[in-house]
């Protein structure tokens, strides 16, 4: 399974997210494709925003039966996509 989007602001593309699922984290096989809601699988995750930053990659596991956002919410916070605002931004609080 692998989850991707690309994130707009407007019709300009800012970013782009993707997770794919890499290995059962049950039995450590490659490619296991299980959609019982209890499988636990990893998947490595990826954001590459437009701007100057580098692209961030990471692992995360992830239980199959907690939705779609609940993986994306890992793997951003995997991620930090927090260290991508700049230090301004986060000054002027």
């Amino acid at each position: 399974m692998s989850v991707n989007f690309s994130l707009k602001i407007n019709n300009d593309v800012v970013g782009a997210f993707s997770a794919t699922r890499i290995i059962s984290s049950v039995d450590e096989t490659e490619h296991d494709y299980s959609t019982d809601p209890d499988s636990v699988h990893q998947y490595f995750v990826e954001i590459s925003p437009s701007m100057s930053y580098g692209t961030k990659t990471g692992k995360v596991s992830h239980r199959y039966g907690d939705s779609v956002w609940t993986l994306i919410n890992k793997g951003l916070l995997e991620l930090h996509v927090r260290d991508f605002h700049t230090r301004t931004e986060s000054s002027d609080v």
